[in-house]
């Protein structure tokens, strides 16, 4: 499935949503995501009561169940998130979007870095599709590297899945 978005925006729905508490902003996944309120309990326990970098508990709480590892991987809410944000389908998205309001608000929040050059893997080769400089819309979160020695070595480079 193509990540590359030129004609549309990302994700934008949730911009709209009122920012809630962790359980409620997760309430809509409940039939979507197995086991979900477990995660939420677990997140919430795990998170300080005055996490760093002026997040609230369920600010904090909200990556800490993004970041959480599921008894199955494939049913956790980092990986069903980005299936249904690979759709580009904003009516699969939807549900997600009082959750992504929480979580975005505390992603801002967090420090930024002096800029890097990140590296990140994908199957296809751009380089024929795309000049330096193109900016390019990425549907999900993903994860990136500092290090192209680091994704050149990685277990899944060469893999077959997406």
């Amino acid at each position: 499935m193509n990540d590359i978005e030129p004609d549309r925006g990302p994700i934008i729905g949730y911009a709209n949503e009122p920012l809630l508490p962790l359980a409620e902003a997760c309430a809509p996944l409940v039939d979507i995501l197995y086991n979900l309120m477990f995660y939420v309990q677990m997140a919430l326990e795990e998170t300080p009561a005055e996490p760093p970098d002026g997040l609230t508990v369920d600010e904090s709480a909200s990556i800490r169940l993004y970041t959480m590892e599921w008894k199955e991987s494939y049913q956790s809410l980092y990986s069903m998130l980005n299936k249904a944000l690979k759709t580009k389908d904003y009516e699969a998205i939807q549900p997600y979007n009082k959750y992504l309001k929480l979580f975005l608000t505390a992603l801002v929040k967090l420090p930024c870095n002096s800029p890097v050059i990140l590296w990140r893997g994908i199957k296809k080769n751009m380089s024929e599709n795309l000049l330096p400089g193109t900016q390019l819309i990425w549907w999900t979160f993903s994860s990136y590297t500092t290090s192209l020695g680091d994704l050149q070595n990685h277990k899944h480079f060469n893999d077959n899945n997406e």
